[in-house]
């Protein structure tokens, strides 16, 4: 705890130096309630109390807990804490839409109304784009598979990965089976 607090020490006094936001992603650690049975965590908690009770610059912390966890003191340094709720349905399919169209489209002949052959022949460069997704699709995802945006961006990776194996473009078939190996069996929807 004296090595985070020496080194968190001097960034923040850098920071607030160079008059720098600070963000602290995955601050949990520092966040958590005491308990009597965790002492170096405490010791982390305490740091972060120390710290924040003479840092003067503008400091954001990001965690995954819920605002009654926090501990007490540390809540009480906090000027705004911002939740967010976990995305409904509509929401995963605005994320899901939004990440996979960040992958091209297949082009299509205007004159054959068909993927050229020089991509159709080459399964490198049909890895490279996609299928051309529905909206449907988008929504059959949001509503099959309850993630988070980090799920849905990790499967989007994962099936291009299976997608560049297979030498064929993103589809939703590899996009269902990429989200069972991202998330597990257990993601579907009640």
């Amino acid at each position: 705890a004296s090595e985070v607090e020496k080194t968190l020490g001097s960034v923040l006094e850098l920071c607030q130096t160079w008059d720098a936001l600070v963000l602290i992603d995955e601050a949990d650690v520092f966040l958590e309630a005491r308990s009597s049975t965790e002492i170096q965590r405490n010791a982390l908690v305490c740091v972060m109390l120390r710290l924040l009770e003479y840092y003067s610059g503008c400091l954001f912390l990001s965690s995954n807990r819920a605002a009654k966890s926090i501990d007490a003191a540390i809540a009480s340094r906090i000027t705004v804490m911002l939740g967010y709720p976990s995305l409904d349905v509509n929401g995963r399919a605005k994320v899901w839409k939004n990440l996979i169209e960040l992958v091209p489209a297949q082009p299509i002949d205007p004159t054959t109304n068909a993927v050229p052959d020089r991509i159709v022949r080459n399964p490198r460069k049909a890895s490279k784009y996609r299928m051309n997704f529905s909206k449907d699709d988008y929504q059959s995802l949001a509503e099959a598979y309850r993630l988070n945006g980090r799920q849905i961006k990790n499967s989007i990776v994962l099936a291009r990965a299976l997608a560049r194996e297979r030498g064929s473009p993103l589809s939703l078939p590899i996009l269902q089976r990429a989200v069972t190996a991202v998330a597990g069996e257990g993601v579907q929807e009640e």
